[in-house]
């Protein structure tokens, strides 16, 4: 089955994820994301594998290791 998420076209689709990650909060590419950007982001991100591959730069541009256990886990990850 074809991506049907892929059928969006590029720009259209930029637009969506400028939305949803700037055009509310005012927020620049340094800025953290609010819980519900990164919410909304996540349920785009479900939409197709094409959506998923254009979301997750956003969703996973800064982690925060809190404890030795979170370095732990990302380091086994590696």
């Amino acid at each position: 089955m074809p991506d049907l998420g892929a059928a969006i076209p590029q720009e259209l689709f930029k637009h969506i994820l400028h939305y949803v990650v700037y055009s509310r909060s005012g927020l620049y590419w340094t800025s953290e994301l609010t819980s519900v950007e990164k919410h909304e982001l996540a349920a785009s991100a479900l939409v197709s594998r094409y959506w998923a591959d254009q979301c997750r730069p956003w969703l996973f541009q800064r982690i925060t290791l809190q404890t030795h256990d979170d370095i732990q886990r990302l380091y086994s990850f590696l």
